[in-house]
């Protein structure tokens, strides 16, 4: 008994890991819209040519001494490429 619940455990946290998906990644020329605050930041891709984008991911802070434009956001790593890599974000508005 132990070991068939084990088994569907196993197969129970699989199915989770696919239906369940992590924060988007960003790359350069994307749009979003940050639909929580700053500090709490919660990043959604739209089209460019929604009325719901907000901002631009115009760089990958992905090299030693790159950095955002004066007015742009910085959005969390957990939206880079590798978890570690910062985006600019810079208002479309």
């Amino acid at each position: 008994m132990p070991v068939l619940l084990v088994a569907l455990a196993v197969q129970a946290l699989l199915v989770i890991g696919v239906v369940v998906d992590g924060p988007p990644q960003l790359s350069v020329g994307q749009c979003v819209r940050n639909e929580g605050t700053w500090v709490e930041q919660d990043l959604d891709v739209v089209s460019c040519d929604s009325s719901r984008a907000a901002y631009r991911v115009t760089a990958l802070l992905d090299a030693p001494g790159a950095h955002c434009a004066p007015l742009d956001y910085v959005a969390d790593p957990k939206y880079g490429p590798d978890e570690f890599t910062s985006a600019c974000l810079t208002p479309l508005r």
